[in-house]
């Protein structure tokens, strides 16, 4: 058979293993031919089809006033989602225990995917902080009035059918039905091991309540569980956004997809954090280290580097590292935390043999800086040391994926250098408070690093309360002076 190859920035690219009996599209994404069969296109592109005509219906459930009147409809909504969850929480439960077991049989995480009876006060609160955020949230921005007798409003509206590939975890519906609340309609797909458990969810608090208040269930819908529903997702023209949470190569190739098909994207890429502490740095580091370290997600620490490393700063560190440990051991008994060491060695042996009965040490090469740690129970960090903070912000700048960044110095020298660096999260001390909800008050959709250039008017932080136009209404120009 003859060989089938397409042009790819330049090159000709043979395509591997081709059918010529396939039916469907194929992309380059991130060194790699990806194949999204037609029925699969088809399926997916009809889920955006009619989530986009069911946009008109959430008018209501979005609506407000010029001064953001209170909204009863989406006060009611949400009150009862909140209460047919309770109502349904056994079932959720039952269907997610299956889904967990599954995903062990299979050796995958299960920190994000399990719920337990504990989780049902929290996804109900989140339900209530939603309604009470846009609820407040008003639609006007800005009002000019011109000399000339007229008057022009800025006002949001509605961004459009926003698509989401989301982790394997059941909360995603509650992100999900924020973007409702501010009037856009969602289709996500969600990962196999979580599925049944956002079903089950959808199905018997989601649907129920929309359709109590006239609202279509196609304005939320998930994709089938396949990684080439995601695919097919991204590549959708009638996407107002993608979005891509979590990190990796299945990330990087949804991106490639939805610039390849002209999908406005949002993705987090890389997470972990930096600290870099300076030599003359007299306050706590202990505890941050440790608040750092409570579990792992994308803003949790990473890498630390030290200015010219003494031995009582090291102490201070491992210290905030074995009570992290310690912390996590009531998940495993015995477990010791992963400390990777890039330059440190020779000089602090003795104070490494001090903590080996608590954690374990590795040697690295400076290139391993650039690898995020997926722990799932004992804490993993990097330490490095250099001879200065400028080093210090070299080595960030080189390897980090320029999300977080805590700078633990008292000098205003090197807080002028860090504000210059490519860092949508800059603190001065524990790294974990990098989360919509936490650090502003509002429902975060995801998070998105600097690793691909800094994003245009907008911070790190993608909340439902951003996905949003703005219509310019003009009034008055019957009666205003016309141009000259």
């Amino acid at each position: 058979m003859d060989k089938i190859c397409c042009l790819v920035k330049g090159k000709l690219l043979e395509i591997p293993d081709y059918d010529p009996d396939f039916k469907g599209e194929i992309y380059y994404a991130y060194d790699e031919f990806i194949k999204i069969p037609q029925d699969v296109l088809e399926s997916v592109r009809a889920q955006v089809k009619e989530a986009r005509i069911a946009l008109s219906s959430l008018r209501l459930l979005a609506s407000r006033d010029r001064e953001g009147q209170k909204n009863n409809v989406l006060e009611g909504f949400f009150s009862d989602l909140e209460a047919r969850l309770a109502a349904n929480w056994e079932e959720v439960l039952k269907v997610n225990a299956k889904d967990v077991s599954q995903a062990m049989l299979a050796g995958r995480a299960i920190t994000r995917l399990q719920l337990t009876t504990d989780h049902l006060s929290s996804f109900q609160e989140s339900l209530r902080f939603i309604a009470a955020s846009y609820a407040a949230n008003e639609n006007l921005l800005s009002e000019i009035q011109h000399a000339a007798n007229f008057t022009i409003e800025l006002c949001k509206v509605p961004l459009g059918v926003v698509g989401f590939v989301f982790e394997a975890r059941p909360n995603v519906v509650i992100d999900a039905l924020g973007l409702l609340a501010a009037g856009n309609s969602v289709v996500f797909r969600v990962g196999r091991d979580a599925y049944e458990t956002v079903r089950t969810i959808l199905n018997k608090v989601v649907y129920p309540s929309l359709e109590k208040y006239d609202i279509p269930c196609s304005v939320l819908q998930v994709t089938s569980p396949e990684r080439e529903a995601g695919y097919a997702l991204f590549s959708s023209s009638d996407l107002s956004l993608a979005v891509a949470r979590g990190s990796g190569t299945a990330v990087n190739q949804l991106i490639s997809v939805a610039e390849a098909s002209g999908v406005p994207y949002s993705a987090h890429g890389r997470g972990g954090a930096w600290m870099v502490i300076s030599d003359t740095f007299d306050g706590p580091i202990t505890q941050v280290v440790a608040d750092s370290l409570d579990r792992k997600v994308c803003n949790t620490l990473n890498t630390i580097v030290f200015e010219k490393l003494d031995e009582d700063k090291l102490r201070l560190v491992l210290d905030g590292v074995v009570i992290a440990t310690k912390l996590r051991r009531q998940h495993e008994v015995g477990l010791k935390g992963q400390v990777h060491l890039c330059g440190i060695i020779d000089q602090f042996s003795k104070v490494l043999r001090e903590y080996s009965e608590d954690l374990d040490f590795y040697l690295i090469d400076e290139s391993a800086l650039s690898e995020e740690y997926e722990w799932e129970n004992a804490p993993e960090i990097a330490l490095v040391a250099t001879p200065s903070t400028e080093t210090a912000f070299e080595l960030y700048s080189k390897y980090s994926s320029r999300f977080v960044l805590s700078l633990l110095s008292n000098q205003e020298e090197d807080w002028a250098t860090a504000k210059g660096l490519d860092c949508p999260f800059l603190c001065d001390g524990f790294t974990r408070w990098v989360d919509g909800q936490y650090a502003l008050s509002k429902p975060e959709l995801g998070l998105s690093n600097w690793e691909r250039g800094r994003l245009m008017a907008r911070g790190g932080i993608l909340g439902g309360d951003g996905v949003f136009s703005v219509q310019a209404v003009a009034t008055g120009l019957q009666k205003a002076l016309p141009r000259r």
